[in-house]
Order: structure tokens, then sequence, then C-alpha cells
């Protein structure tokens, strides 16, 4: 096969990327920006435990999703299929998105709002209010889905990810894949990164506001059984497809562990080392864009570009240095953008009244920043951290083209098994997988509804 074959190849591959991105972003948007901004205007039973859920599908490989639709539904398959699985990861994206925008919402607006026409009045105008946001979401969820090569794969509609990933693995042809992670990054620029900087100073100002007087949430018994109903098409319905091939064989407890014991240590060290890069280098930016809103804005747009830059990219550049500590600063990349948000929102949201005490009591700057600043900085990190780590641990294109022989991470393992491996050891590993995120998942969103 000619050099010219594959860059055609790629370049059809290319347009069904494109054409699902499109969907995706559509689908994501018309269900996360009501279900968002519903969220946060209503209470409702087990609200910590669904949002929980909801937000699992971020911070799991895509592919395993699609693994468990696959065993669900033998007969899916396709762009349906795809978009679905890309959809999964799309809808609670748009919805947090549209959820934060919600809560900068004051007590006196949706009092404001209410008096002049209701309840269905304040709903409209918080979709208006978080429609920036969530757009933003939205079209970088289908910028997402432009890197991102098991869906494709598996459900037989591969796209430029996976040519991209073929030109490598299979045809050894570095500088053809690099060529084609440049032109995927160009197009997921052009459709992302304009908006990116336009929103952006709206997004570094709702990091630095300061707490507001919310509007009390109405009791909607309702709204837990609509997110419910989302949760389970993103993440449940794939979870129950997992669980089919263990029904019918038993269960490879003993050999999935095995897989676990071989490669949890690189996993763990990967995770951590993305983690520990990637949220020191966001508290470093976020203090340095303290004093400057062009700074904010330069750092807010760049960690939402970061976001639709393709892994694979740095990762090829990175390949002749590839090893464990080059494979942890690659993996930072993946979290960085979430960190530095979280970080940005760390410092913001620092009452300026604690260095004012400080300065009128003359408290060393030392022992102000050593006593005050790193606790309260450290609230931020611990949530941070964990969600760079499971994101980091997430990513499979990094690690398959940078890990070590013989040291690859848990998703790398699955991913590379699940074509001839029995079905049930593919499913206990995920679930296994699935059981460690949650756990995760569980502990950030703790950790943040307490700030």
């Amino acid at each position: 096969m000619t050099v010219i074959e594959l860059d055609s190849t790629f370049w059809l591959a290319l347009g069904r990327s494109v054409l699902v991105a499109f969907f995706v972003a559509g689908v994501s948007l018309a269900i996360g920006w009501p279900l968002g901004v519903r969220i946060g205007l209503t209470a409702f039973p087990l609200r910590h435990l669904l949002l929980a859920l909801l937000a699992l599908p971020l911070l799991l490989p895509s592919f395993l999703i699609a693994i468990g639709l696959s065993m669900l539904w033998r007969g899916l398959g396709g762009a349906p299929a795809v978009v679905w699985v890309f959809a999964s990861l799309g809808v609670p994206l748009v919805s947090f998105a549209a959820l934060a925008a919600t809560l900068t919402l004051t007590r006196g607006q949706a009092d404001a709002a209410r008096l002049a026409g209701g309840e269905w009045h304040v709903f409209r105008q918080a979709m208006r209010a978080a429609f920036p946001l969530a757009g933003l979401a939205a079209a970088l969820a289908g910028v997402l889905t432009l890197a991102d090569p098991g869906p494709g794969q598996i459900f037989g509609w591969p796209g430029a990810a996976g040519e991209l990933l073929t030109s490598f693995a299979a045809h050894y042809d570095r500088a053809l894949a690099t060529r084609q992670a440049l032109a995927l990054a160009v197009v997921a620029a052009l459709l992302a990164w304009p908006l990116a900087w336009k929103l952006a100073p709206e997004v570094a100002s709702g990091l630095f506001s300061r707490d507001v007087n919310r509007p009390s949430p109405r009791r909607h018994a309702a709204m837990g059984a609509w997110l419910f109903i989302t949760v389970s098409f993103v993440l449940l319905l794939p979870l129950a497809g997992l669980f089919k091939p263990l029904l019918a064989h038993a269960w490879p407890v003993a050999r999935a562990w095995n897989e676990v014991r071989r490669t949890g240590g690189d996993t763990l060290l990967y995770a951590a080392l993305a983690a520990s890069f990637a949220v020191t280098l966001a508290f470093v930016l976020a203090w340095s864009a303290v004093g400057s809103p062009a700074r904010r804005r330069w750092l807010v747009a760049a960690a939402l570009a970061l976001l639709a830059l393709p892994p694979a990219l740095p990762a090829l550049w990175l390949i002749p240095w590839s090893g464990r500590w080059t494979l942890g600063t690659a993996l930072a990349l993946r979290g960085l953008p979430l960190a530095i948000l979280l970080a940005l929102r760390a410092v913001g949201s620092m009452p300026p009244s604690w260095a004012d005490a400080a300065r009128v009591h003359r408290v060393p700057r030392a022992t102000f920043f050593a006593r005050v600043v790193l606790p309260w900085c450290a609230r931020w990190a611990a949530p941070a951290a964990a969600l760079a780590a499971l994101l980091a641990t997430s990513e499979v294109g990094t690690v398959l083209l940078l890990h070590p022989p013989g040291h690859g991470s848990l998703p790398l393992a699955v991913f590379t098994i699940m074509a001839n491996a029995p079905e049930a050891l593919v499913a206990m590993l995920c679930l296994l997988y699935v059981a460690l995120a949650l756990a995760l998942a569980l502990a950030a969103q703790r950790a943040v509804h307490h700030l």
C-alpha cells in the first residue's frame, strides 16, 4: 500500500470523524444543556449519587463504553453506535457545563425572573445564561471524538485517529502518522479554538467570581427520574452489556486479577506521574495569572485549546525519548486543562481578607503561604489530582505509542486483547476498572462538594 493510498484512506476517515463530531455535538447540546440547567435549579432524591454516576463516563476509556454496548446489542454498529458512545461522554460534559453556569445565578436574579413569568421564565432565562458554556462544551465534545480511535474500530466505522494508529503501529511509518496527526490537529483547532478564545473571558470571570447567594432549589422528584434515564443510556446500559457474558460463563476473577496485578503497578505509576505534573504546573500557572485578567484569559483559552489537541501529536514527537517518565509527562497533558480550571477556581475563591489581615498583622509571606495558602490549595489539589489521574489512565493512544515494552497500562491491556480474548475476561477487566474509577469519582465528587 502506497503512501498516497494511505493518505486517501485517511482523508475519507477524517470525513467520517467530522461527521460523527457534528452529530455528537448536536446530541450532547440537545440533551445536556436543558438537563444541566434543570439540575442546577431543582432538588431531588439521590442527587449527589446520580451526579457522580453521570460524571463517570467522562473518566472511563470510550472503548469500554463501546465494548459494553457491543456485548449488549450484537447487531449494533456503524455511525449511530459510534455517536451513541461519544454522546455518552458529551452529554455529561455539556450537563456539567450548564450546571456550572446555572450555579452562578443569584437569588435576586431568580426571584426577579420568577416574578416576571413564574418558574418557566426562570428556566428560560437560566437556559439563555448557560448557553455559552454549554455550547462550548458541546463543541469540545465533538472535537474530542476526532482523536479517539476505539469506538470506530469496535463498530466498524474507522475514523482518522484509527488510521493514525494504523500508520504507526501496523505500517511503522512515523512520518506519515505525524502528518496525519498534524492534519487532525488543524481540523480540531479550526472547530474549537475560535470558540474557546471567544468564551475564555466569561469562563475566567466565572472561575474568579466569589460565592453568590444562590436561589433556593425547588423540589422536583421527577427530575431524578429524568436524570436516571440519562444515566441509564450513558452508563448503565453499557455496564449491563458487560455483565451479559458473565451470566453465561464462569466469572474469570483469578485470570482478570492476574492481569490487573501485571499492569496495576505501571498503571498507578503513570497516573501518579501525570497527576503530579498536571496539578503542580496548573497551580504555578494559576498563581502567575492572579493579578492580570489578560493572563487569565490566555490561560483559560490555552486550557480549552489543549483539550482539543489530539494526544497522539505530542506522543509522536516524544517517541525518541519514550519511557515511564516521558509517558507520565505526556499523560499529564490529558488532565492539565481540568487541573488548570480547578486551580484558577482555588486561587480565585480564596477570600482577599486573608491577605489583608496578614499584611495588617505583618505576617511573613513565607508563613502566610505555608499556613494559609497551601492548605487552601490542597483542598482543591486533591480532587484535581484524582480527576487528572483518571483522565490520564483512560488514555490509550499515548500509552500505546510511548510505553516501554512489557509495561503497559490496564486500559491498554484491555484494548489490545479485546478482539482475541474470551468475552468474559474482557468484561471482567472492564468491570474492575469501572469499580476503581467509580470509587475515585465518588471521592473527588465528595471533595468538591465540601469546597
